[in-house]
Protein backbone atom coordinates (compact mmCIF):
# COMPACT_ATOMS: atom_id res chain seq x y z
CA UNK A 1 0.00 0.00 0.00
CA UNK A 2 1.24 3.54 -0.42
CA UNK A 3 1.03 6.70 2.06
CA UNK A 4 -2.91 7.00 0.11
CA UNK A 5 -3.47 4.24 2.64
CA UNK A 6 -6.57 5.65 4.85
CA UNK A 7 -6.98 3.98 8.43
CA UNK A 8 -10.20 5.15 9.70
CA UNK A 9 -10.88 4.63 13.47
CA UNK A 10 -14.60 5.38 13.92
CA UNK A 11 -16.53 6.24 17.05
CA UNK A 12 -19.87 6.12 18.16
CA UNK A 13 -19.49 9.14 19.95
CA UNK A 14 -18.47 10.76 17.03
CA UNK A 15 -21.90 10.42 15.57
CA UNK A 16 -21.54 7.17 13.63
CA UNK A 17 -24.55 4.94 13.87
CA UNK A 18 -24.52 1.20 13.72
CA UNK A 19 -27.93 0.55 11.34
CA UNK A 20 -30.39 -1.74 13.03
CA UNK A 21 -30.14 -4.81 10.35
CA UNK A 22 -27.07 -4.92 10.38
CA UNK A 23 -24.67 -7.13 12.35
CA UNK A 24 -21.13 -7.06 14.40
CA UNK A 25 -18.20 -6.63 12.24
CA UNK A 26 -16.36 -9.87 11.25
CA UNK A 27 -19.73 -11.40 12.25
CA UNK A 28 -21.81 -10.56 9.06
CA UNK A 29 -22.67 -7.07 6.94
CA UNK A 30 -22.31 -3.94 8.76
CA UNK A 31 -23.68 -0.62 7.56
CA UNK A 32 -22.84 2.48 9.28
CA UNK A 33 -24.13 5.71 8.82
CA UNK A 34 -22.61 8.75 9.47
CA UNK A 35 -22.63 12.55 9.31
CA UNK A 36 -20.20 14.59 7.23
CA UNK A 37 -21.24 17.91 8.70
CA UNK A 38 -22.49 17.21 12.24
CA UNK A 39 -20.63 15.54 15.12
CA UNK A 40 -17.21 15.91 14.40
CA UNK A 41 -17.88 14.89 11.14
CA UNK A 42 -16.92 11.47 10.91
CA UNK A 43 -17.40 10.72 7.43
CA UNK A 44 -16.58 14.53 6.03
CA UNK A 45 -14.15 12.90 3.90
CA UNK A 46 -15.48 9.53 3.15
CA UNK A 47 -15.99 10.35 -0.75
CA UNK A 48 -11.57 10.21 -0.77
CA UNK A 49 -11.48 6.64 -0.15
CA UNK A 50 -10.40 4.95 -3.17
CA UNK A 51 -10.28 1.30 -4.13
CA UNK A 52 -7.63 -0.86 -2.02
CA UNK A 53 -7.69 2.08 1.09
CA UNK A 54 -7.50 0.19 4.52
CA UNK A 55 -10.60 0.75 7.09
CA UNK A 56 -9.94 -0.72 10.87
CA UNK A 57 -12.60 -0.28 13.25
CA UNK A 58 -11.83 -0.51 16.98
CA UNK A 59 -14.78 -2.59 18.02
CA UNK A 60 -15.44 -3.71 21.90
CA UNK A 61 -15.46 -6.90 22.86
CA UNK A 62 -14.51 -7.94 19.02
CA UNK A 63 -11.11 -6.46 18.15
CA UNK A 64 -9.24 -4.11 15.31
CA UNK A 65 -11.15 -5.25 12.53
CA UNK A 66 -9.78 -4.54 9.39
CA UNK A 67 -11.33 -4.06 5.87
CA UNK A 68 -10.00 -3.30 2.28
CA UNK A 69 -12.31 -0.90 -0.02
CA UNK A 70 -13.96 -2.50 -2.84
CA UNK A 71 -15.65 0.45 -4.55
CA UNK A 72 -17.52 3.61 -3.71
CA UNK A 73 -21.28 4.78 -5.50
CA UNK A 74 -23.98 7.22 -5.30
CA UNK A 75 -27.48 6.46 -4.76
CA UNK A 76 -30.80 7.78 -3.93
CA UNK A 77 -31.67 7.82 -0.67
CA UNK A 78 -34.58 5.10 -0.80
CA UNK A 79 -31.73 2.59 -1.81
CA UNK A 80 -31.71 -0.40 0.48
CA UNK A 81 -28.55 -2.42 0.80
CA UNK A 82 -29.32 -6.09 0.84
CA UNK A 83 -28.41 -7.86 3.74
CA UNK A 84 -29.52 -11.67 2.85
CA UNK A 85 -26.20 -13.19 2.03
CA UNK A 86 -23.50 -14.05 4.73
CA UNK A 87 -20.17 -11.65 3.42
CA UNK A 88 -18.02 -9.70 5.85
CA UNK A 89 -18.81 -6.62 4.43
CA UNK A 90 -18.74 -2.85 5.49
CA UNK A 91 -21.32 -0.45 4.03
CA UNK A 92 -20.26 2.81 5.18
CA UNK A 93 -23.35 5.51 4.60
CA UNK A 94 -23.57 9.30 4.17
CA UNK A 95 -25.30 12.06 2.06
CA UNK A 96 -23.81 13.12 -0.78
CA UNK A 97 -22.86 16.09 -1.57
CA UNK A 98 -21.64 17.28 1.75
CA UNK A 99 -25.20 18.64 4.09
CA UNK A 100 -27.47 17.21 1.17
CA UNK A 101 -29.97 14.54 1.11
CA UNK A 102 -30.95 14.21 -2.43
CA UNK A 103 -28.63 11.57 -2.89
CA UNK A 104 -25.95 8.85 -0.47
CA UNK A 105 -22.63 8.08 -0.73
CA UNK A 106 -22.12 4.63 0.14
CA UNK A 107 -18.80 2.87 0.35
CA UNK A 108 -18.16 -0.84 0.40
CA UNK A 109 -15.15 -2.66 2.13
CA UNK A 110 -14.75 -6.41 2.50
CA UNK A 111 -13.67 -8.36 5.15
CA UNK A 112 -9.60 -8.09 5.66
CA UNK A 113 -8.89 -9.86 9.34
CA UNK A 114 -9.48 -9.48 13.61
CA UNK A 115 -6.80 -8.46 15.54
CA UNK A 116 -6.74 -7.35 19.44
CA UNK A 117 -8.28 -3.64 19.93
CA UNK A 118 -5.97 -1.25 19.48
CA UNK A 119 -6.55 0.58 22.85
CA UNK A 120 -4.33 3.34 22.73
CA UNK A 121 -6.17 5.46 20.14
CA UNK A 122 -5.77 9.42 20.72
CA UNK A 123 -7.20 8.14 24.07
CA UNK A 124 -5.20 9.94 26.17
CA UNK A 125 -5.28 13.34 23.93
CA UNK A 126 -9.03 12.86 23.57
CA UNK A 127 -9.45 13.03 27.46
CA UNK A 128 -7.02 16.13 27.74
CA UNK A 129 -9.01 18.16 25.32
CA UNK A 130 -12.05 17.85 27.31
CA UNK A 131 -11.01 18.44 30.23
CA UNK A 132 -8.92 21.88 28.96
CA UNK A 133 -11.96 22.63 27.13
CA UNK A 134 -14.32 22.47 30.38
CA UNK A 135 -11.61 23.93 32.33
CA UNK A 136 -11.67 26.67 29.89
CA UNK A 137 -15.70 26.79 30.04
CA UNK A 138 -15.69 27.04 33.85
CA UNK A 139 -13.05 29.82 34.18
CA UNK A 140 -14.54 31.75 31.45
CA UNK A 141 -18.55 31.34 33.05
CA UNK A 142 -17.19 32.38 36.40
CA UNK A 143 -14.86 35.54 35.10
CA UNK A 144 -18.46 36.34 33.23
CA UNK A 145 -20.47 35.96 36.77
CA UNK A 146 -18.13 37.81 38.50
CA UNK A 147 -18.26 41.03 35.97
CA UNK A 148 -21.58 40.66 35.41
CA UNK A 149 -23.53 44.05 35.55
CA UNK A 150 -26.72 43.16 37.50
CA UNK A 151 -25.33 42.54 41.37
CA UNK A 152 -28.39 40.18 41.71
CA UNK A 153 -27.57 38.02 39.50
CA UNK A 154 -24.24 36.78 39.59
CA UNK A 155 -25.06 34.40 42.23
CA UNK A 156 -27.42 32.35 40.34
CA UNK A 157 -25.11 32.82 36.96
CA UNK A 158 -22.55 31.54 38.69
CA UNK A 159 -24.90 28.32 40.56
CA UNK A 160 -25.98 28.09 36.87
CA UNK A 161 -21.87 27.68 35.21
CA UNK A 162 -21.20 25.01 38.25
CA UNK A 163 -23.70 23.40 37.51
CA UNK A 164 -23.30 22.86 34.03
CA UNK A 165 -19.87 22.00 34.71
CA UNK A 166 -20.70 19.36 36.79
CA UNK A 167 -23.05 17.97 34.71
CA UNK A 168 -20.74 18.22 31.87
CA UNK A 169 -17.78 15.97 34.24
CA UNK A 170 -20.93 13.64 34.62
CA UNK A 171 -21.21 13.18 30.89
CA UNK A 172 -17.50 12.32 30.54
CA UNK A 173 -17.62 9.83 33.28
CA UNK A 174 -20.89 8.27 32.30
CA UNK A 175 -21.24 9.17 28.74
CA UNK A 176 -24.41 9.09 26.95
CA UNK A 177 -23.90 7.29 23.11
CA UNK A 178 -26.20 8.07 20.17
CA UNK A 179 -26.60 4.53 19.12
CA UNK A 180 -29.37 4.78 22.11
CA UNK A 181 -31.21 7.58 20.52
CA UNK A 182 -30.94 5.00 17.01
CA UNK A 183 -35.07 4.47 17.48
CA UNK A 184 -35.21 8.38 15.96
CA UNK A 185 -34.31 6.59 12.80
CA UNK A 186 -37.31 4.52 12.76
CA UNK A 187 -39.69 7.22 13.16
CA UNK A 188 -38.26 8.71 10.01
CA UNK A 189 -35.95 11.55 11.01
CA UNK A 190 -33.24 12.27 8.33
CA UNK A 191 -29.22 11.56 9.05
CA UNK A 192 -27.39 13.66 5.96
Amino acid sequence: MEFRTVILILCILKGVLLDNTSKEPSKGKVVLHGHRTLLGSPFLRLNELKQGDNISLNWPGIGKVNYVVDKSYIIIPDYRISLVNHTNNLYMVTCDSVGSTARRLIVESSYLDTKPLDSTVNRMNYNMMILLMLVGFFIIGFIVSYFYPVKEDRKFLFVLIVLITMILLGLIKYPIYPVYFSFLVNIGLNFG
